[in-house]
């Protein structure tokens, strides 16, 4: 029996192994989702409970060795609608509440949900109609910059996206939430544009969105009650729950 069951982990180890490299996302990809696995691995308690997305669940369980909400093994279509809904808040009480009623001790959140938060609302109201004016409303689009020096002034630019910024303009956008429009979408719709603290992305998001308790998570984690900013890295946060 017990030779059965080695075999039966060593096969079940390797198929997660491949698993994580060959589906999407791939853990190779330098977003810091790696690094952010061991961080939780070494700094969370072992029985701690994460409030996540499904798409890196698989990731959470396997490497950081974490109990989760979702994963792409396991879809539990109520946490998805939970989830989901937690990040289209407006007010942090209500977003509190979806994570107390799963008794989760950290929250993970990618950046890239603040230009997903359409898609995010087909699960919070249990729709397939982009239409919805639930839905519709929402705009984001995050654009990862690329510094660059002139090789004779030294001057930096930043290509981010379809946008070229000087190194002046980068330091004129915020990185902590503001609750009034800085720039024109298109030239007609009120929106924030936001920078990464490090400038390496910069956020373009319309009002709706940034009234999201996703915005509040990722730009206003210093103004929140419930929750504590313990790590981030790249495009992943953690938060710990306060109870």
């Amino acid at each position: 029996m017990g030779v059965v069951l080695g075999f039966m982990l060593l096969v079940g180890a390797g198929a997660a192994s491949i698993f994580m490299v060959t589906k999407v996302p791939n853990i190779e990809m330098n977003t810091g989702w790696k690094e952010t696995l061991y961080w939780l691995k070494d700094n969370t308690p072992a029985g701690a409970k994460m409030f996540n997305w499904w798409d890196e669940g698989h990731w959470i369980t396997f490497i950081a060795e974490r109990r989760v909400l979702l994963d792409n093994r396991n879809i539990s279509g109520e946490a998805a609608t939970d989830y989901a809904q937690f990040l289209l808040n407006e007010d942090e009480n209500d977003s509190y509440k979806l994570v107390e009623k799963y008794d989760s001790d950290y929250v993970i959140v990618s950046s890239d949900a603040l230009g997903s938060l359409g898609s995010y609302g087909l699960y919070a109201y249990n729709t397939t109609n982009f239409n919805d004016e639930k839905i519709a409303k929402y705009f984001g689009v995050v654009f990862n910059c690329n510094e660059q020096a002139d090789s004779s002034t030294g001057k930096k630019t930043f290509a981010c996206g379809p946008n070229t910024l000087t190194q002046e303009q980068m330091a004129t956008i915020p990185s902590t939430l503001v609750s009034s429009p800085n720039q024109l979408i298109d030239q007609k719709v009120p929106g924030v544009v936001y920078k990464s603290e490090d400038d390496s992305a910069i956020f373009i998001l319309n009002m709706p969105t940034n009234a999201s308790f996703a915005a509040k998570l990722w730009f206003d984690s210093d103004g929140l009650n419930h929750f504590k900013e313990v790590y981030h890295n790249k495009t992943v946060k953690v938060f710990k729950v306060l109870n």
